[in-house]
């Protein structure tokens, strides 16, 4: 495939080298042009989310607010040493490392804090602690399992000596990726159902009749009916239910960008993706 880097130089690339050998990245100019675009809307996000997020708090604490701060201000470094690494604006080694440390620290704050931040509402929704308590272990152990393998084989794949760490960062590339996709599939799947009973509490009225002679519904059924009470309510309940929706069809695009081998588009693709999901 004829390509050609930022400097005009035409040269041939491998179709999956994700890009960690080069400090450069060799593409075509209509990729160069997505992937500025990409990242220009995902930073022009999070400006707006910066000043947005202070002003519709009241009070600057709790799990929702940090959460949503830092997986919203962990977009800058991600973008930006993305772009700078692949852009050649940080190039050889050791500089390298800083890029691919901006990259590792946003990645890291950016998708595990959305996670978190869709935990941190969960119990506006969902009364059941077991649920709660679950998916708290869930998205602690996919950051064991993700994260810390994929940061170890990022840096080695991008050293002087990247022949051992680049298939299997090639692999846990799209592992984590698959892993986060079902991590948030199931999350915004409880909201879907607990919204679902809100609105058509009919279709959940037998189960409902159970729990309720065992005594083990209380507080959630008493939410409900407040939630149900007033047609703003029901406009906030389907909101929230397009949402996360949107959110599971936006993170289904994210992977068949990755596995039609467009790695490269689809880092940046990320940075946007987790710009709009907040």
């Amino acid at each position: 495939m004829n390509v050609v880097n930022i400097h005009g130089i035409h040269t041939l690339t491998p179709r999956q080298s994700y890009g960690m050998r080069n400090t450069t990245l060799q593409t075509t100019p209509t990729i160069e042009r997505i992937l500025f675009t990409f990242g220009g809307i995902a930073l022009y996000n999070m400006i707006e989310l910066l000043v947005q997020i202070p002003l519709r708090f009241k009070t600057w604490k709790g799990l929702y607010f940090w959460s949503l701060l830092l997986s919203t201000i962990g977009i800058l470094p991600y973008v930006l040493g993305l772009l700078f690494k692949f852009f050649g604006v940080i190039q050889g080694y050791p500089l390298v490392y800083l890029a691919i440390a901006l990259i590792d620290v946003g990645w890291q704050l950016m998708v595990t804090g959305q996670s978190f931040v869709l935990y941190s509402r969960l119990h506006l929704i969902c009364r059941s602690r077991k649920v709660q308590r679950a998916i708290l272990w869930m998205i602690i152990a996919n950051w064991f399992i993700s994260n810390i393998p994929t940061t170890v084989f990022v840096f080695g794949a991008s050293s002087p000596h990247p022949e051992p760490y680049m298939a299997p960062y090639g692999v846990w590339e799209r592992l984590q990726l698959c892993l986060y996709f079902t991590q948030e599939v199931i999350i915004s799947c409880i909201y879907g159902v607990e919204v679902v009973k809100m609105l058509k509490p009919d279709l959940f009225e037998s189960s409902q009749d159970t729990e309720r002679s065992r005594g083990s519904v209380g507080s959630s059924q008493s939410f409900g009916k407040r939630m149900r009470s007033t047609s703003t309510n029901q406009r906030i309940l389907r909101h929230l239910l397009w949402v996360n929706i949107i959110i599971i069809a936006l993170d289904v695009t994210l992977l068949v960008v990755e596995f039609v081998g467009h790695y490269e588009i689809q880092t940046l693709y990320k940075g946007f993706v987790y710009s709009g999901k907040h």
